[in-house]
């Protein structure tokens, strides 16, 4: 009998990734709120054992190369030991038309639970709307969710579709939006801008006056904007250190790519923009620093229910 080696049993490693998607959230800051909690005692109960933190691990490590939500599907590519990433899939239901007018229609006989919603927070009543249409919004059990990973784990689900599952949770936690857009109801049709093909024509302006006739001749004040009236002294600009308070208010991107957090890169960057915006309003002279390296996202977009990030 052929004695098996040691390396045989050996624990593979994955492979390291450049730019993967990575969860933000500290480990005591994660899912904070009751939609996204939901969603992690959900993934707790499918009762996978070691590979959940496997998949905390790769979430937290970025070994998630790419990641697409659209109305019923979530597709992700999770980097292993192999060389090719996993294709991973999480599929739901989608509302029926019928079930989509229902919710529209209640929501906007109530437009403080619309205004809620438009402010990425979600209520309960919201979830009660949902089930009185008979689809809820958060899947309740095993069997709301279809799960496949084409890796050779005979564990459903595997330690990459946990990595998946970390990320939504940290995506819903920060845009309720984005369960509604998973279950087939967008941000356009809750607000109305959805196009239904009834519009009416959009009215043809006016015909504008006639340009007045010019004999050509320019002054040299008016070809150059000469102002007679001395600028105002506003005097020195301001010194402080102000922080961005607009991308805070905006929080951090669902799915931030970069090596440092979000909110860091922003913060340093938009202090930075304002500090030289001043000085250059109040015409002071201004000294250029070095530029630091600031890891960008260009990889990003969103495009109404759908959110896709490529390599």
């Amino acid at each position: 009998m052929s004695r098996k080696r040691k390396n045989d049993f050996a624990p593979r490693v994955p492979l390291p990734v450049r730019g993967g998607i990575r969860v933000q959230s500290s480990r005591n800051g994660f899912a904070r709120n009751w939609w996204s909690r939901h969603w992690l005692l959900l993934l707790e109960k499918h009762q996978v054992g070691a590979r959940l933190g496997r998949g905390r691990s790769y979430a937290y490590g970025g070994q998630v190369t790419t990641l697409e939500l659209e109305a019923g599907r979530i597709l992700g590519r999770v980097q292993g030991a192999d060389t090719a990433a996993y294709a991973c899939e999480i599929s739901c239901s989608t509302l029926t038309t019928g079930q989509q007018e229902q919710i529209l229609r209640e929501l906007h006989q109530r437009p403080l639970l619309l205004a809620e919603l438009l402010v990425r927070e979600l209520p309960q009543t919201v979830a009660s709307l949902f089930a009185d249409a008979g689809l809820p919004l958060l899947p309740e059990q095993r069997s709301d969710l279809t799960t496949r990973c084409n890796c050779p784990d005979r564990v459903n689900p595997c330690k990459h579709l946990a990595a998946v599952f970390f990320l939504l949770i940290e995506a819903f936690d920060q845009d309720p939006l984005l369960l509604l857009a998973l279950r087939g109801l967008t941000r356009d049709a809750l607000t109305g801008t959805a196009g239904t093909g009834d519009e009416e024509p959009a009215a043809v302006p006016d015909e504008p006056p006639p340009p007045e006739v010019s004999d050509g001749v320019v002054s040299h004040e008016r070809f150059w904007g000469v102002n007679e009236e001395e600028p105002p002294d506003f005097g020195p600009a301001p010194t402080g250190n102000t922080a961005a308070p607009l991308v805070r208010r905006l929080g951090p991107i669902p799915l931030w790519r970069g090596e440092e957090r979000f909110m860091d890169v922003m913060t340093q960057a938009g202090s930075r923009a304002v500090t030289l915006g001043w000085q250059a309003w109040a015409g002071e002279r201004i000294v250029r620093a070095p530029p630091k390296p600031v890891i960008t996202n260009p990889n990003l977009r969103l495009r109404g229910a759908r959110m896709r990030i490529e390599e």
